[in-house]
């Protein structure tokens, strides 16, 4: 229906005092009394005490759903996971992921600058590699293409933070000139 149809059709219901079964009506203080007492149970709670007994017997050591505690059951099923990192997850996607900037990062927990996850930025390893030695925090890589092209042509290893901002005037200067 059009914004104008919708509107006729509104002021026509208002007209009629057409009121959805579920809106506006109020109950009587004697229909939420007995609705109260259906709900909690004449004793004030929601379960007959026998039911509330066989709940406890069923819950005992273990924690509200919240809590995630699982049974002996289900924790020999899973083979205790628990601090199980890298390959050994059940979540490993192969040891590589994208961060929101568009790098990739590799999954190399025995590197000396690896994050708190054990990963490390895919183009210094490559770096790395290529000149055989592990880069200090300070000198870093350029990508002279796209951030998540990490093959060998498209890197630059720039000894610190001013070579590295040196290329980038450079090639914004270079297009200028295009």
């Amino acid at each position: 229906h059009s914004a104008a149809t919708c509107a006729k059709m509104s002021e026509a219901h208002k007209a009629i005092r057409q009121i959805p079964w579920n809106k506006g009506g109020r109950m009587s203080a004697e229909s939420r009394a007995k609705m109260s007492v259906a709900k909690k149970g004449k004793a004030g709670h929601r379960h007959a005490p026998e039911a509330r007994a066989k709940i406890a017997a069923a819950m005992q050591g273990k924690r509200h759903a919240l809590g995630c505690v699982r049974s002996e059951e289900t924790r020999a099923k899973m083979g205790g996971m628990r601090g199980k990192r890298g390959p050994l997850s059940p979540f490993w996607k192969g040891g590589r992921k994208k961060t929101a900037k568009d790098y990739v990062k590799a999954f190399a927990p025995d590197h000396p600058y690896a994050d708190a996850g054990g990963y490390v930025f895919e183009h210094r390893l490559i770096v790395e590699k290529a000149i055989g030695r592990y880069l200090k925090p300070s000198e870093k890589v350029h990508h002279n293409e796209r951030k998540d092209d990490n093959r060998n042509e498209n890197l630059v290893a720039c000894q610190d933070d001013a070579y590295h901002k040196l290329i980038h005037r450079r090639a914004k200067a270079l297009e200028i000139l295009k």
